[in-house]
């Protein structure tokens, strides 16, 4: 709002723009599908845009949520250690946990559903089953989530 006011747009034409905004290209794109519903922000991640994303899902206080979340790439030394923070930030009695990626698979953690590539996870089977949920897809561009939103 402050670069629209900068620039004299008009405050309705800001409110506008930013209400009828929809995000497109895996970037925090909303979708419903004949089963569930969809966010997702595939295209890119790192703790501080992965920590939002299931901070934003968790405050909506449901019982249906699901993360399917990928590795993080290019984080140097400390990338287990990022992992191991979004990991300990999620509580699994509020939401069902995936993750897709060698690094969350080398953490300590308590996820029932971890898989070492996107391949793996697709052909366990596990997405079909998942219907009446609200779903982040949401992950490094390298990992290739968006394999898995035509099967949700």
């Amino acid at each position: 709002m402050a670069l629209g006011q900068y620039f004299a747009i008009p405050i309705k034409a800001i409110c506008d723009a930013i209400s009828n905004y929809r995000p497109t290209n895996m970037r925090s794109q909303r979708q419903q599908t004949d089963r569930n519903v969809l966010t997702i922000d595939a295209y890119n991640a790192n703790p501080s845009s992965m920590r939002e994303s299931i901070l934003s899902q968790l405050s909506k206080e449901q019982e249906n949520l699901v993360f399917i979340i990928g590795d993080m790439l290019e984080l140097g030394s400390d990338a287990t250690d990022y992992h191991q923070a979004i990991l300990d930030l999620i509580d699994s009695n509020k939401a069902q946990v995936i993750t897709v990626g060698p690094i969350f698979n080398s953490c300590n953690n308590k996820v029932e559903s971890c898989f070492d590539n996107v391949g793996a996870l697709i052909e366990s089977g596990l997405l079909q089953s998942l219907k009446g949920q609200e779903i982040l897809i949401k992950g490094s561009r390298g990992i290739k989530l968006e394999k898995v939103i035509s099967l949700l």
